[in-house]
Parts: C-alpha cells; sequence; structure tokens
C-alpha cells in the first residue's frame, strides 16, 4: 500500500467532499492521488475530514471509498460529469456561432451569459457579464479573438466545481 491508504493513524471513512476540479487535458498536469498514490488523477476530488489536518486531493473511486456513507450517493461522480461536458463544450467554444452587433462587435448570449469581444486594432477586449444584469463580471484584454473566448468560457464555466454549487 502507498499514499494515505498505507497510514493506519488516517481515517478511513467519514471525509466531506469540498469540490472536484479539472486539471486539463495535459497528462504532464495530472496528480497523482493521495489515497492509493497510484492513479494519475485528472479530475481531482478534495475532500477534509475532521480528525485530519488539511485537505486531501484524490480520484472518484478514492473518494468514494473515503465519503462511504452507506445508503448516500457519492456526489462526486456527478460532479466529474459535469466537468467532462465540460470539456467537451470548451473544445467546440470556438466553433459556435457569434453575432456581429451594430456597433461591430462579436457578441454572444448563452446560458444566462452575454459574452463580448472588441476588436481594438492591436488587442481583443473581452467582456462578460450575466444576460439580465447591467454591470460586467469580467473585463480583460488579449492578443487574439480566440483567447479571448476561451478566457470568457474559462470564467463564465470554471474548471471547478464545488458541492452545492448550481445543484
Amino acid at each position: 500500500m502507498v499514499g494515505l491508504w498505507s497510514d493506519l493513524s488516517v481515517p478511513r471513512r467519514g471525509w466531506e467532499l469540498i469540490d472536484v476540479e479539472d486539471l486539463g487535458c495535459d497528462e504532464s498536469d495530472f496528480k497523482l492521488c493521495e489515497a492509493c498514490g497510484k492513479k494519475h488523477v485528472r479530475y481531482v476530488h478534495h475532500l477534509r475530514h475532521p480528525s485530519y489536518a488539511g485537505t486531501v486531493g484524490v480520484g472518484c473511486v478514492c473518494g468514494a471509498k473515503m465519503q462511504h456513507d452507506e445508503g448516500a450517493e457519492y456526489i462526486g461522480r456527478e460532479l466529474e460529469k459535469r466537468l467532462v461536458r465540460r470539456d467537451r463544450r470548451r473544445r467546440t467554444w470556438l466553433t459556435r456561432k457569434w453575432a456581429l452587433s451594430s456597433k461591430g462587435n462579436v457578441k454572444m448570449k448563452a446560458e444566462g451569459w452575454l459574452f463580448i469581444l472588441c476588436n481594438r486594432g492591436r488587442f481583443w477586449e473581452a467582456f462578460l457579464k450575466p444576460a439580465d444584469a447591467d454591470d460586467f463580471k469580467y473585463k480583460a484584454r488579449f492578443a487574439t479573438e480566440a483567447e479571448a473566448k476561451l478566457a470568457l468560457f474559462d470564467v463564465a464555466f470554471p474548471n471547478k466545481i464545488a458541492v452545492g454549487a448550481g445543484q
């Protein structure tokens, strides 16, 4: 045994899931599961326990074993599925149809958000706001239109989902 499973002082059950994070598709960014120490984990499940200092990052199978709440479904599985769907959407994000506004800006409304891009010549300015709000949540500058679009996607749809967020 390796990882936390080899330490008998570490609680085996009763852990609480905090969130699940997608580390991206580059395998060099994957982490080892802190519980079993073996699997290269892309979707890291962060858990905490009242008898353990700090948090741990583990894979889905180890996360379910550590929570081990009889009769309860491990919510981490559903959060991981949502992140898998998010990754598929991100890969096709640049191919989506964006409209041209009367001011010449590129814009799109999607999933409750208004995405706006302005070509300023030497850079692209990106704006994000909830579709029903007046204030912008995010403003930034980028070298290319593609960088701006992907940055807006990442702000609107984060690669980390906390337990209880949007459920």
